[in-house]
């Protein structure tokens, strides 16, 4: 996707549009940009022009976008969590074997190690 500067965005539309918006929450924001956009920048021009016209609040938030930017956030939220817990649960069955934890997650020793350190998880 293009880059896309939110900051000067924001005054565009609020001129075009009459409004006095101050921006995105940072929800918002990383919906904003974790999204795929598939119709590439029309897509987003279009989703910012609806929320501008229809958004009475100050800051848009995370439930004033579109289903599918919104949706994208929350899956990913939803799969991390479900990784996390399939990795616990894994070792817990294996009685903290990282070796046989990996085994049977299909991951390298090292993929599981990665994994424990980003979702906090220790056998300490």
């Amino acid at each position: 996707m293009a880059y896309f500067d939110f900051l000067s965005g924001t005054k565009y539309f609020n001129k075009q549009f009459g409004q006095n918006l101050l921006g995105f929450s940072v929800e918002a924001l990383a919906a904003f940009l974790h999204y795929q956009w598939p119709g590439n920048v029309r897509e987003l021009k279009n989703v910012l022009e609806s929320i501008f016209i229809n958004c009475p609040v100050e800051r848009i938030t995370l439930s004033d976008l579109p289903e599918p930017i919104g949706e994208a956030m929350v899956l990913e939220d939803f799969a991390e969590k479900n990784e996390r817990e399939r990795v616990l649960e894994t070792l817990s069955a294996v009685k903290w074997n990282k070796s046989r934890a990996a085994e049977q997650l299909n991951w390298s020793r090292m993929t599981l190690y990665r994994k424990m350190e980003k979702y906090h998880i220790s056998d300490n």
